[in-house]
Protein backbone atom coordinates (compact mmCIF):
# COMPACT_ATOMS: atom_id res chain seq x y z
CA UNK A 1 0.00 0.00 0.00
CA UNK A 2 1.85 3.38 -1.50
CA UNK A 3 -0.78 5.61 0.14
CA UNK A 4 -1.07 7.68 3.54
CA UNK A 5 -4.01 6.18 5.58
CA UNK A 6 -5.70 8.32 8.48
CA UNK A 7 -6.45 5.83 11.36
CA UNK A 8 -8.97 5.46 14.30
CA UNK A 9 -7.40 2.52 15.62
CA UNK A 10 -4.25 -0.19 15.16
CA UNK A 11 -4.89 -3.83 16.34
CA UNK A 12 -1.92 -5.89 16.81
CA UNK A 13 -2.24 -9.47 17.66
CA UNK A 14 -0.37 -12.78 18.51
CA UNK A 15 -1.49 -15.95 19.58
CA UNK A 16 -0.15 -17.97 22.49
CA UNK A 17 -0.57 -20.98 24.96
CA UNK A 18 -4.46 -20.89 25.81
CA UNK A 19 -5.16 -17.80 24.01
CA UNK A 20 -4.28 -14.63 22.05
CA UNK A 21 -2.93 -11.15 22.92
CA UNK A 22 -4.18 -8.39 21.33
CA UNK A 23 -2.84 -4.70 21.74
CA UNK A 24 -4.79 -1.69 20.50
CA UNK A 25 -3.85 1.21 20.31
CA UNK A 26 -6.30 4.57 18.98
CA UNK A 27 -6.07 8.02 19.86
CA UNK A 28 -7.70 9.46 23.21
CA UNK A 29 -10.98 10.54 22.83
CA UNK A 30 -10.72 9.55 19.12
CA UNK A 31 -14.03 8.06 17.43
CA UNK A 32 -14.22 6.11 13.80
CA UNK A 33 -13.97 8.11 10.81
CA UNK A 34 -16.95 8.82 8.79
CA UNK A 35 -15.76 6.32 5.55
CA UNK A 36 -13.70 3.65 7.64
CA UNK A 37 -12.43 0.61 6.06
CA UNK A 38 -10.81 -2.32 7.96
CA UNK A 39 -7.43 -3.45 6.04
CA UNK A 40 -4.79 -5.90 7.11
CA UNK A 41 -1.60 -5.45 5.05
CA UNK A 42 -0.16 -8.24 6.97
CA UNK A 43 -0.45 -11.13 9.54
CA UNK A 44 -0.93 -9.84 13.26
CA UNK A 45 -2.19 -6.41 12.39
CA UNK A 46 -5.02 -4.64 10.60
CA UNK A 47 -5.55 -0.92 10.51
CA UNK A 48 -9.31 0.73 10.77
CA UNK A 49 -9.12 3.85 8.78
CA UNK A 50 -9.07 5.09 5.42
CA UNK A 51 -6.97 7.04 2.86
CA UNK A 52 -6.29 10.59 3.03
CA UNK A 53 -3.96 12.93 0.87
CA UNK A 54 -0.20 13.13 1.82
CA UNK A 55 -0.71 17.00 2.35
CA UNK A 56 -3.15 16.34 4.83
CA UNK A 57 -1.27 14.13 7.21
CA UNK A 58 -0.42 16.41 9.94
CA UNK A 59 -4.05 17.09 10.62
CA UNK A 60 -4.53 13.51 11.82
CA UNK A 61 -3.06 12.33 15.35
CA UNK A 62 -2.55 8.15 13.80
CA UNK A 63 -2.01 7.24 9.92
CA UNK A 64 0.06 4.46 8.14
CA UNK A 65 2.41 6.16 5.52
CA UNK A 66 3.25 3.57 2.93
CA UNK A 67 4.96 5.73 0.53
CA UNK A 68 9.19 5.25 0.50
CA UNK A 69 10.83 7.29 2.85
CA UNK A 70 14.27 9.02 2.48
CA UNK A 71 15.11 7.70 5.80
CA UNK A 72 14.12 4.61 7.57
CA UNK A 73 11.11 5.02 9.89
CA UNK A 74 8.07 3.01 10.77
CA UNK A 75 4.65 3.17 8.46
CA UNK A 76 2.38 3.78 11.91
CA UNK A 77 3.20 7.04 12.82
CA UNK A 78 2.13 9.14 16.08
CA UNK A 79 2.21 12.95 16.96
CA UNK A 80 4.54 14.42 19.90
CA UNK A 81 2.25 16.09 22.34
CA UNK A 82 -0.85 13.97 21.69
CA UNK A 83 -2.76 11.68 23.87
CA UNK A 84 -3.35 8.12 22.91
CA UNK A 85 -5.09 5.00 24.66
CA UNK A 86 -2.91 2.12 24.52
CA UNK A 87 -4.55 -1.34 25.79
CA UNK A 88 -3.73 -5.35 25.86
CA UNK A 89 -6.36 -7.56 26.06
CA UNK A 90 -6.89 -11.10 26.55
CA UNK A 91 -8.56 -13.46 24.88
CA UNK A 92 -8.45 -17.31 26.25
CA UNK A 93 -9.84 -19.69 28.42
CA UNK A 94 -9.07 -18.67 32.30
CA UNK A 95 -6.85 -15.84 33.33
CA UNK A 96 -4.37 -14.38 31.48
CA UNK A 97 -0.84 -15.07 32.13
CA UNK A 98 1.50 -12.70 33.54
CA UNK A 99 2.30 -10.14 30.95
CA UNK A 100 4.92 -7.57 31.20
CA UNK A 101 3.05 -4.70 29.51
CA UNK A 102 5.41 -2.12 27.76
CA UNK A 103 8.07 -2.26 30.41
CA UNK A 104 10.62 0.30 28.15
CA UNK A 105 7.92 3.01 29.00
CA UNK A 106 8.39 5.42 32.08
CA UNK A 107 5.55 7.12 33.69
CA UNK A 108 6.97 10.39 31.95
CA UNK A 109 5.62 8.96 28.69
CA UNK A 110 3.06 6.04 29.91
CA UNK A 111 0.50 6.03 32.75
CA UNK A 112 -1.06 3.26 33.11
CA UNK A 113 -4.66 3.24 34.82
CA UNK A 114 -7.00 0.00 36.20
CA UNK A 115 -9.73 -0.79 33.86
CA UNK A 116 -12.81 -2.45 34.41
CA UNK A 117 -13.47 -3.38 31.46
CA UNK A 118 -13.80 -7.30 30.03
CA UNK A 119 -10.47 -8.42 28.63
CA UNK A 120 -8.24 -5.69 29.30
CA UNK A 121 -5.01 -6.69 31.08
CA UNK A 122 -3.59 -3.31 31.20
CA UNK A 123 -3.85 -0.22 29.52
CA UNK A 124 -3.03 3.35 29.60
CA UNK A 125 -2.69 6.81 28.39
CA UNK A 126 0.16 7.46 25.91
CA UNK A 127 1.90 11.02 25.36
CA UNK A 128 5.24 11.51 24.06
CA UNK A 129 5.60 15.26 24.79
CA UNK A 130 8.57 16.96 22.67
CA UNK A 131 10.06 13.72 22.10
CA UNK A 132 9.91 12.38 18.39
CA UNK A 133 11.42 9.53 16.25
CA UNK A 134 11.17 5.63 17.06
CA UNK A 135 9.98 3.84 19.39
CA UNK A 136 8.26 0.76 19.58
CA UNK A 137 5.38 -1.24 22.07
CA UNK A 138 6.82 -4.10 23.99
CA UNK A 139 4.95 -7.14 26.00
CA UNK A 140 6.73 -9.56 27.93
CA UNK A 141 6.24 -12.89 29.37
CA UNK A 142 8.18 -15.30 31.10
CA UNK A 143 11.28 -12.91 30.98
CA UNK A 144 11.32 -12.94 26.98
CA UNK A 145 9.79 -10.61 24.70
CA UNK A 146 6.94 -11.98 22.88
CA UNK A 147 5.68 -9.19 20.75
CA UNK A 148 7.53 -5.97 19.76
CA UNK A 149 6.02 -3.18 16.92
CA UNK A 150 7.72 -0.51 15.96
CA UNK A 151 6.07 3.02 15.67
CA UNK A 152 7.09 6.46 14.97
CA UNK A 153 6.39 9.59 16.62
CA UNK A 154 6.02 12.83 14.22
CA UNK A 155 6.86 16.02 14.69
CA UNK A 156 4.01 18.54 14.65
CA UNK A 157 5.45 21.55 13.70
CA UNK A 158 7.63 20.05 10.89
CA UNK A 159 6.71 18.21 7.49
CA UNK A 160 8.27 14.46 8.69
CA UNK A 161 9.56 13.09 5.27
CA UNK A 162 10.85 16.55 4.44
CA UNK A 163 11.45 19.03 6.64
CA UNK A 164 12.48 16.48 9.73
CA UNK A 165 15.01 14.92 7.51
CA UNK A 166 16.32 17.73 6.12
CA UNK A 167 17.06 19.45 9.80
CA UNK A 168 17.82 15.21 11.03
CA UNK A 169 20.97 15.09 7.63
CA UNK A 170 21.98 18.59 8.30
CA UNK A 171 23.04 18.01 12.21
CA UNK A 172 24.39 14.86 11.17
CA UNK A 173 26.92 16.94 8.61
CA UNK A 174 27.74 19.28 11.73
CA UNK A 175 28.45 16.56 14.16
CA UNK A 176 30.74 14.87 11.28
CA UNK A 177 32.68 18.00 10.67
CA UNK A 178 32.53 18.75 14.59
CA UNK A 179 34.22 15.16 15.20
CA UNK A 180 37.00 16.18 12.37
CA UNK A 181 37.60 18.93 14.35
CA UNK A 182 38.64 17.42 17.34
CA UNK A 183 42.22 15.64 16.24
CA UNK A 184 44.66 17.16 13.96
CA UNK A 185 43.97 16.79 10.15
CA UNK A 186 47.41 15.46 9.98
CA UNK A 187 46.89 12.66 12.59
CA UNK A 188 45.40 9.09 11.80
CA UNK A 189 43.60 8.43 14.87
CA UNK A 190 42.15 4.67 12.70
CA UNK A 191 44.02 2.66 14.08
CA UNK A 192 43.90 -1.50 14.06
CA UNK A 193 43.32 -1.07 18.23
CA UNK A 194 40.57 1.33 17.76
CA UNK A 195 38.49 -0.36 15.51
CA UNK A 196 36.29 -1.48 18.15
CA UNK A 197 32.52 -2.58 18.25
CA UNK A 198 29.53 -1.12 16.57
CA UNK A 199 27.20 1.58 18.54
CA UNK A 200 23.72 1.03 17.60
CA UNK A 201 22.24 4.31 18.08
CA UNK A 202 20.59 6.56 16.10
CA UNK A 203 23.01 8.93 16.33
CA UNK A 204 25.87 6.48 15.41
CA UNK A 205 23.47 5.16 12.14
CA UNK A 206 23.23 8.95 10.98
CA UNK A 207 26.92 10.03 11.42
CA UNK A 208 28.18 6.67 9.65
CA UNK A 209 25.00 6.65 7.01
CA UNK A 210 26.45 10.82 6.66
CA UNK A 211 30.25 9.50 6.48
CA UNK A 212 29.40 6.53 3.71
CA UNK A 213 26.73 8.47 1.85
CA UNK A 214 29.25 11.72 1.10
CA UNK A 215 30.31 11.75 -3.07
CA UNK A 216 33.75 11.97 -2.53
CA UNK A 217 33.49 7.79 -0.96
CA UNK A 218 32.36 7.09 -4.07
CA UNK A 219 34.84 8.99 -6.25
CA UNK A 220 37.72 8.47 -4.21
CA UNK A 221 37.35 4.14 -4.98
CA UNK A 222 37.05 5.05 -8.42
CA UNK A 223 39.98 6.95 -8.60
CA UNK A 224 41.90 3.99 -6.52
CA UNK A 225 40.34 2.08 -9.17
CA UNK A 226 41.80 3.72 -11.88
CA UNK A 227 45.17 4.95 -10.69
CA UNK A 228 45.86 2.31 -7.71
CA UNK A 229 49.91 2.65 -6.00
CA UNK A 230 51.89 -0.19 -6.80
CA UNK A 231 55.71 -0.50 -6.05
CA UNK A 232 58.39 -2.70 -7.73
CA UNK A 233 59.43 -5.30 -6.26
CA UNK A 234 62.43 -8.40 -6.75
CA UNK A 235 61.33 -11.62 -6.15
CA UNK A 236 62.69 -15.04 -6.75
CA UNK A 237 61.53 -17.33 -9.35
CA UNK A 238 62.55 -20.91 -10.64
CA UNK A 239 63.01 -21.66 -13.87
CA UNK A 240 64.35 -24.95 -16.01
CA UNK A 241 67.88 -24.95 -15.90
CA UNK A 242 67.51 -24.89 -20.22
CA UNK A 243 65.91 -21.52 -20.07
CA UNK A 244 68.45 -19.80 -17.88
CA UNK A 245 70.86 -17.72 -20.00
CA UNK A 246 72.94 -16.40 -17.37
CA UNK A 247 74.32 -17.91 -14.25
CA UNK A 248 76.22 -17.47 -11.08
CA UNK A 249 77.64 -19.55 -8.81
CA UNK A 250 75.22 -19.34 -6.26
CA UNK A 251 72.70 -19.59 -8.13
CA UNK A 252 73.94 -22.91 -9.25
CA UNK A 253 74.55 -24.45 -5.41
CA UNK A 254 71.27 -22.86 -4.56
CA UNK A 255 69.66 -24.67 -7.54
CA UNK A 256 71.52 -28.08 -6.57
CA UNK A 257 70.32 -27.84 -2.97
CA UNK A 258 66.27 -27.01 -3.25
CA UNK A 259 65.97 -27.38 -7.33
CA UNK A 260 66.25 -30.82 -8.01
CA UNK A 261 69.52 -32.31 -10.07
CA UNK A 262 69.66 -34.35 -13.10
CA UNK A 263 71.89 -37.41 -12.01
CA UNK A 264 72.53 -38.05 -15.94
CA UNK A 265 72.20 -35.15 -18.15
CA UNK A 266 69.44 -35.09 -20.15
CA UNK A 267 70.08 -35.66 -24.23
CA UNK A 268 67.32 -33.22 -25.27
CA UNK A 269 69.32 -30.24 -22.91
CA UNK A 270 72.51 -30.62 -24.49
CA UNK A 271 72.72 -27.27 -25.66
CA UNK A 272 72.12 -23.10 -24.58
CA UNK A 273 72.74 -23.12 -20.96
CA UNK A 274 73.48 -26.08 -20.05
CA UNK A 275 76.42 -26.39 -22.49
CA UNK A 276 77.99 -23.78 -20.00
CA UNK A 277 76.95 -25.37 -16.88
CA UNK A 278 79.10 -28.52 -17.53
CA UNK A 279 82.14 -26.29 -17.99
CA UNK A 280 83.96 -25.90 -14.51
CA UNK A 281 83.14 -23.19 -12.14
CA UNK A 282 84.90 -20.46 -10.67
CA UNK A 283 84.40 -18.92 -7.09
CA UNK A 284 86.07 -16.02 -4.94
CA UNK A 285 88.95 -16.93 -3.27
CA UNK A 286 89.37 -15.80 0.13
CA UNK A 287 91.41 -12.01 -0.84
CA UNK A 288 88.48 -11.95 -3.91
CA UNK A 289 90.56 -13.34 -6.59
CA UNK A 290 89.22 -15.98 -8.84
CA UNK A 291 90.26 -19.19 -8.28
CA UNK A 292 89.25 -22.37 -10.88
CA UNK A 293 87.46 -25.27 -8.97
CA UNK A 294 85.19 -27.90 -9.93
CA UNK A 295 82.21 -27.00 -7.59
CA UNK A 296 80.53 -30.38 -8.74
CA UNK A 297 80.95 -33.99 -11.01
CA UNK A 298 79.76 -32.39 -14.00
CA UNK A 299 77.30 -34.97 -14.77
CA UNK A 300 75.00 -33.67 -11.56
CA UNK A 301 72.90 -30.70 -12.69
CA UNK A 302 70.19 -28.30 -11.45
CA UNK A 303 66.78 -29.40 -12.76
CA UNK A 304 66.19 -25.85 -11.84
CA UNK A 305 67.66 -22.57 -10.94
CA UNK A 306 66.40 -19.12 -9.27
CA UNK A 307 65.97 -16.28 -10.65
CA UNK A 308 65.75 -12.60 -9.55
CA UNK A 309 62.99 -10.45 -11.53
CA UNK A 310 61.55 -7.50 -10.96
CA UNK A 311 57.95 -6.76 -11.15
CA UNK A 312 55.10 -4.23 -10.21
CA UNK A 313 52.79 -5.23 -7.61
CA UNK A 314 49.57 -3.71 -5.93
CA UNK A 315 50.65 -5.69 -2.72
CA UNK A 316 51.55 -1.94 -0.91
CA UNK A 317 50.76 -0.94 2.54
CA UNK A 318 48.64 1.73 1.27
CA UNK A 319 46.38 -0.65 -0.35
CA UNK A 320 46.22 -3.06 2.69
CA UNK A 321 44.47 0.12 4.60
CA UNK A 322 42.05 0.47 2.04
CA UNK A 323 40.71 -2.95 1.84
CA UNK A 324 41.02 -3.71 5.60
CA UNK A 325 38.58 -0.34 6.04
CA UNK A 326 36.41 -1.97 3.69
CA UNK A 327 36.08 -5.40 6.00
CA UNK A 328 35.93 -2.81 9.39
CA UNK A 329 33.03 -1.01 7.66
CA UNK A 330 31.39 -4.66 6.83
CA UNK A 331 32.13 -5.57 10.03
CA UNK A 332 30.51 -2.62 11.71
CA UNK A 333 27.18 -2.27 9.60
CA UNK A 334 26.67 -5.80 10.27
CA UNK A 335 27.13 -5.56 13.81
CA UNK A 336 24.74 -2.85 14.09
CA UNK A 337 22.48 -4.46 11.61
CA UNK A 338 22.52 -7.30 14.13
CA UNK A 339 21.68 -5.12 17.03
CA UNK A 340 18.86 -3.31 15.51
CA UNK A 341 17.09 -6.31 14.39
CA UNK A 342 17.18 -7.66 17.97
CA UNK A 343 15.75 -4.25 19.43
CA UNK A 344 13.06 -4.82 16.69
CA UNK A 345 13.94 -1.71 14.69
CA UNK A 346 13.21 -3.31 11.28
CA UNK A 347 13.25 -0.20 9.38
CA UNK A 348 17.10 0.66 10.04
CA UNK A 349 17.67 -3.00 8.97
CA UNK A 350 17.19 -2.68 5.02
CA UNK A 351 18.89 1.12 5.29
CA UNK A 352 22.39 -1.00 6.61
CA UNK A 353 22.00 -3.73 4.70
CA UNK A 354 21.82 -1.19 1.14
CA UNK A 355 25.20 0.90 2.85
CA UNK A 356 27.13 -3.25 3.51
CA UNK A 357 25.86 -3.64 -0.21
CA UNK A 358 27.82 -0.19 -1.45
CA UNK A 359 30.98 -1.06 0.97
CA UNK A 360 30.78 -4.38 -1.39
CA UNK A 361 30.65 -2.14 -4.88
CA UNK A 362 33.30 -0.57 -3.53
CA UNK A 363 35.65 -3.53 -3.10
CA UNK A 364 34.46 -5.40 -6.49
CA UNK A 365 35.51 -2.10 -8.18
CA UNK A 366 39.35 -2.65 -6.33
CA UNK A 367 41.29 -4.21 -9.12
CA UNK A 368 43.75 -5.64 -6.37
CA UNK A 369 41.00 -7.03 -4.07
CA UNK A 370 41.72 -10.41 -5.07
CA UNK A 371 45.55 -10.70 -4.71
CA UNK A 372 46.28 -8.50 -1.23
CA UNK A 373 45.35 -9.26 2.08
CA UNK A 374 43.06 -6.71 4.16
CA UNK A 375 44.60 -6.20 7.00
CA UNK A 376 46.72 -3.61 9.00
CA UNK A 377 49.84 -2.67 7.31
CA UNK A 378 53.19 -3.05 9.52
CA UNK A 379 54.29 0.09 8.88
CA UNK A 380 51.57 2.91 8.25
CA UNK A 381 52.04 4.96 5.13
CA UNK A 382 50.20 8.23 6.07
CA UNK A 383 52.58 10.54 4.12
CA UNK A 384 51.48 8.21 0.77
CA UNK A 385 47.77 8.62 2.20
CA UNK A 386 47.64 11.87 2.14
CA UNK A 387 49.26 12.44 -0.45
CA UNK A 388 47.11 10.62 -3.09
CA UNK A 389 43.40 11.15 -4.46
CA UNK A 390 41.23 9.22 -3.88
CA UNK A 391 43.21 7.32 -0.72
CA UNK A 392 43.55 11.07 1.07
CA UNK A 393 39.48 10.67 1.33
CA UNK A 394 39.51 7.68 2.43
CA UNK A 395 41.70 8.31 4.84
CA UNK A 396 39.85 11.17 6.09
CA UNK A 397 36.53 8.37 6.32
CA UNK A 398 38.90 6.44 8.58
CA UNK A 399 39.41 9.96 11.38
CA UNK A 400 35.43 10.51 10.94
CA UNK A 401 34.56 6.72 11.55
CA UNK A 402 36.92 6.75 14.39
CA UNK A 403 35.09 9.88 16.15
CA UNK A 404 32.26 8.06 15.31
CA UNK A 405 33.38 4.53 17.21
CA UNK A 406 34.61 6.42 20.28
CA UNK A 407 31.28 8.93 20.57
CA UNK A 408 30.17 9.63 23.78
CA UNK A 409 26.59 12.05 23.88
CA UNK A 410 25.91 14.53 26.57
CA UNK A 411 23.17 17.27 27.02
CA UNK A 412 22.45 19.09 24.42
CA UNK A 413 24.21 16.68 21.99
CA UNK A 414 21.50 13.81 23.69
CA UNK A 415 19.17 15.20 21.29
CA UNK A 416 20.43 13.24 18.20
CA UNK A 417 19.97 10.00 20.03
CA UNK A 418 18.22 7.10 19.61
CA UNK A 419 15.65 6.13 19.75
CA UNK A 420 13.36 9.32 20.73
CA UNK A 421 15.23 13.06 20.57
CA UNK A 422 14.65 16.08 22.20
CA UNK A 423 12.98 17.75 19.28
CA UNK A 424 13.00 21.59 20.74
CA UNK A 425 17.12 20.55 21.68
CA UNK A 426 17.14 19.73 18.25
CA UNK A 427 16.32 22.69 17.13
CA UNK A 428 17.72 24.49 18.85
CA UNK A 429 21.31 22.83 17.69
CA UNK A 430 20.71 23.44 14.12
CA UNK A 431 19.01 26.99 14.77
CA UNK A 432 22.91 27.92 15.94
CA UNK A 433 24.20 26.01 12.89
CA UNK A 434 22.11 28.21 10.61
CA UNK A 435 23.36 31.45 11.97
CA UNK A 436 26.79 29.97 11.90
CA UNK A 437 26.32 29.14 8.50
CA UNK A 438 24.96 32.94 7.81
CA UNK A 439 27.98 34.66 9.24
CA UNK A 440 29.90 32.46 7.13
CA UNK A 441 28.06 33.95 4.31
CA UNK A 442 28.29 37.56 4.92
CA UNK A 443 31.31 38.04 6.75
CA UNK A 444 35.32 36.20 7.44
CA UNK A 445 35.81 34.13 9.77
CA UNK A 446 39.31 34.62 11.65
CA UNK A 447 40.50 32.26 14.53
CA UNK A 448 38.77 28.84 15.16
CA UNK A 449 36.06 28.82 12.56
CA UNK A 450 34.47 26.11 13.18
CA UNK A 451 31.76 25.37 16.70
CA UNK A 452 34.50 23.61 19.31
CA UNK A 453 33.76 20.41 21.04
CA UNK A 454 34.54 19.10 24.60
CA UNK A 455 37.54 16.12 24.56
CA UNK A 456 37.31 14.48 28.04
CA UNK A 457 39.29 11.86 30.22
CA UNK A 458 36.62 9.24 29.81
CA UNK A 459 36.60 9.55 26.28
CA UNK A 460 35.26 11.65 23.28
CA UNK A 461 32.17 14.10 23.92
CA UNK A 462 30.19 15.00 21.61
CA UNK A 463 29.12 19.23 23.55
CA UNK A 464 29.48 22.36 21.59
CA UNK A 465 31.64 25.25 24.24
CA UNK A 466 29.33 27.61 25.94
CA UNK A 467 29.67 30.96 26.87
CA UNK A 468 32.95 32.66 26.21
CA UNK A 469 34.97 29.60 25.87
CA UNK A 470 32.13 29.50 22.82
CA UNK A 471 33.87 32.77 20.99
CA UNK A 472 33.82 32.62 16.93
CA UNK A 473 35.07 35.39 15.50
CA UNK A 474 33.98 36.91 12.04
CA UNK A 475 35.30 40.60 10.10
CA UNK A 476 33.08 42.63 8.27
CA UNK A 477 34.57 45.34 7.33
CA UNK A 478 35.98 47.84 9.99
CA UNK A 479 32.97 45.44 11.98
CA UNK A 480 34.39 42.40 14.31
CA UNK A 481 31.51 40.10 15.29
CA UNK A 482 31.29 37.62 17.74
CA UNK A 483 29.12 34.56 17.83
CA UNK A 484 28.93 33.10 21.36
CA UNK A 485 26.18 29.74 22.04
CA UNK A 486 24.58 30.56 25.54
CA UNK A 487 26.82 33.44 27.09
CA UNK A 488 25.70 34.61 30.33
CA UNK A 489 25.21 38.35 31.11
CA UNK A 490 25.80 38.82 34.27
CA UNK A 491 23.90 41.68 36.43
CA UNK A 492 26.07 45.16 37.06
CA UNK A 493 26.51 48.63 34.90
CA UNK A 494 28.81 47.72 31.62
CA UNK A 495 27.24 47.34 27.88
CA UNK A 496 27.51 43.19 27.90
CA UNK A 497 25.59 43.28 31.30
CA UNK A 498 21.87 43.03 33.20
CA UNK A 499 20.64 46.00 35.07
CA UNK A 500 18.06 43.31 37.00
CA UNK A 501 18.86 39.68 36.97
CA UNK A 502 21.45 37.26 35.16
CA UNK A 503 20.34 36.53 31.05
CA UNK A 504 21.28 33.69 28.83
CA UNK A 505 19.65 33.76 25.24
CA UNK A 506 20.69 30.71 23.04
CA UNK A 507 22.64 32.95 20.73
CA UNK A 508 24.39 35.73 20.83
CA UNK A 509 26.28 38.41 18.66
CA UNK A 510 28.47 41.08 20.17
CA UNK A 511 29.27 43.63 17.79
CA UNK A 512 32.85 46.04 18.03
CA UNK A 513 34.10 48.48 16.06
CA UNK A 514 38.06 48.43 17.01
CA UNK A 515 38.36 48.52 20.39
CA UNK A 516 34.59 49.63 21.28
CA UNK A 517 31.93 47.21 22.38
CA UNK A 518 28.55 48.74 19.88
CA UNK A 519 26.33 46.43 21.65
CA UNK A 520 25.19 42.62 21.03
CA UNK A 521 22.02 40.96 18.94
CA UNK A 522 20.47 37.77 20.39
CA UNK A 523 18.67 34.69 19.43
CA UNK A 524 16.35 32.45 21.23
CA UNK A 525 15.33 29.19 19.33
CA UNK A 526 11.99 27.79 20.24
CA UNK A 527 10.49 24.97 18.79
CA UNK A 528 7.28 25.81 21.01
CA UNK A 529 7.01 29.55 20.60
CA UNK A 530 3.93 30.30 22.66
CA UNK A 531 4.62 32.85 25.03
CA UNK A 532 8.19 33.75 24.25
CA UNK A 533 8.10 36.72 22.35
CA UNK A 534 7.16 38.44 25.81
CA UNK A 535 10.55 36.69 26.73
CA UNK A 536 11.79 38.61 23.99
CA UNK A 537 11.20 41.87 25.61
CA UNK A 538 12.75 40.62 28.81
CA UNK A 539 15.89 40.54 27.01
CA UNK A 540 15.64 43.59 25.43
CA UNK A 541 15.07 45.53 28.60
CA UNK A 542 17.28 44.00 31.02
CA UNK A 543 20.71 43.86 28.24
CA UNK A 544 21.73 47.53 28.75
CA UNK A 545 24.04 46.76 24.54
CA UNK A 546 21.12 44.37 23.51
CA UNK A 547 20.40 46.34 19.84
CA UNK A 548 18.03 43.53 18.69
CA UNK A 549 16.28 40.12 20.29
CA UNK A 550 15.00 37.83 17.88
CA UNK A 551 12.45 35.02 18.57
CA UNK A 552 13.18 32.14 16.02
CA UNK A 553 10.76 29.30 15.35
CA UNK A 554 9.57 27.07 12.85
CA UNK A 555 6.00 28.60 11.91
CA UNK A 556 4.70 28.80 8.78
CA UNK A 557 6.92 30.97 5.87
CA UNK A 558 5.58 34.49 6.21
CA UNK A 559 6.97 38.38 6.72
CA UNK A 560 8.92 38.30 9.83
CA UNK A 561 7.22 40.39 13.06
CA UNK A 562 9.66 43.14 14.20
CA UNK A 563 8.55 45.46 16.67
CA UNK A 564 11.16 48.74 16.90
CA UNK A 565 11.23 51.83 18.98
CA UNK A 566 13.66 53.52 16.05
CA UNK A 567 12.73 54.26 12.89
CA UNK A 568 15.66 55.21 11.27
CA UNK A 569 16.92 51.31 12.20
CA UNK A 570 13.53 49.34 11.66
CA UNK A 571 15.23 46.28 11.85
CA UNK A 572 16.58 46.89 15.47
CA UNK A 573 14.31 46.12 18.33
CA UNK A 574 11.91 42.99 18.63
CA UNK A 575 11.13 40.24 16.53
CA UNK A 576 9.80 37.11 15.29
CA UNK A 577 11.04 34.66 12.35
CA UNK A 578 9.58 31.27 11.00
CA UNK A 579 13.13 29.49 10.28
CA UNK A 580 12.51 26.28 9.09
CA UNK A 581 14.80 23.24 6.69
CA UNK A 582 13.39 24.61 3.81
CA UNK A 583 15.26 26.51 1.01
CA UNK A 584 13.16 29.39 0.89
CA UNK A 585 13.33 29.90 4.69
CA UNK A 586 16.56 29.98 5.28
CA UNK A 587 17.69 32.49 2.53
CA UNK A 588 16.63 35.49 4.31
CA UNK A 589 18.95 35.30 7.81
CA UNK A 590 22.42 36.09 5.65
CA UNK A 591 20.24 39.13 3.83
CA UNK A 592 18.78 40.05 7.37
CA UNK A 593 22.41 40.15 9.14
CA UNK A 594 23.67 42.01 6.17
CA UNK A 595 21.21 45.04 6.53
CA UNK A 596 21.45 44.75 11.04
CA UNK A 597 25.20 45.15 9.63
CA UNK A 598 24.69 48.50 7.60
CA UNK A 599 22.33 50.05 10.12
CA UNK A 600 24.79 49.66 12.97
Amino acid sequence: MKQVWALSSVRWWRDVAGGRVEIVLSEWGGEALEEEDVISLREGMILCGGPIPSEESTSYGLIYDGREAPLAIASVQLQEQRDYVLEVLWEGEGEAPQFACFPQFSSAVFHAHRTRRKGVIAGGKLNFRDYVGGAWFEVDWGGRAMWRESVEVRSKKLDYLQEYVVLMEDLAAQATALLFQVKSPVYAVFQQARAGRARAGLEHFLLLRHVLLDPSMDAAFWEIAQSPIQALRQEQRWRPTAQVSSIDPRSWLRGLHKGGVYRSFPENAATGANDRCLEPRRKLGHHGTSERHDILPTQVVPARLPVWAKTWTSDTSENRFVLWLLDSLSRILEEMRQVFRRAGEVGYVGELERLGRLCEVWRTRLPFAGEVPSEWPRVFPFAHLRGRAGYREVLACSERMSSILQLSWEEGAQAIAGPLRDMAKLYEYWAFFEIWRALNKIATPTGPVFPQTVEESQGLVLRLKRGADSALHFVSGDLVLVLYYQLRFEVGGGILQSYSVPMTPDFSIVLRRKEQVLGVLCFDAKYRPEGSLEKMHAYRDALRGALGVYLLYPGDPQEPVIFTQDPNRPLLGVGAFPLRPQPSARQWLPAFLSVILEQV
